[in-house]
């Protein structure tokens, strides 16, 4: 199955942002959408190695609880969202087991290995 492949950087969409686009995007491709989380900034920002990845992860959880429909309370180190849920297309029901959950969570295992400083970007 051919999948596409899209990468968001973490410094330039907030969460839920990101959220909607990326379940529209998903919606349009019939579930075949792959996401690169980049823990980059904005360009000409050059941020430690450590609140990069540390944002990147914090984006990942926030993407993984608004792209499985739930409404979401979070206060974290980078994004404060209060009952935030995605809008406009829904996502395909996703279990912990679909593809798109898998490779979030590869993506937070990567994210481990950014914090040791052995990878700039996260792959999700």
């Amino acid at each position: 199955m051919l999948r596409t492949l899209t990468g968001i950087r973490c410094g330039e969409l907030w969460p839920q942002q990101a959220a909607r686009q990326l379940a529209t995007l998903d919606r349009m491709l019939g579930g075949r959408l792959a996401v690169n989380i980049i823990s980059s900034d904005l360009r000409g920002e050059t941020p430690a190695s450590g609140p990069r990845c540390r944002r990147a992860t914090e984006v990942m959880t926030v993407l993984r609880a608004l792209l499985n429909g739930q409404t979401i309370d979070h206060s974290g180190e980078f994004y404060t969202l209060t009952h935030a849920t995605k809008r406009g297309h829904s996502a395909r029901s996703r279990s912990s087991a679909s593809p798109f959950s898998t490779q979030l969570k590869t993506a937070q295992l990567s994210a481990a290995n950014c914090r040791r400083g052995t990878s700039g970007a996260i792959s999700a």
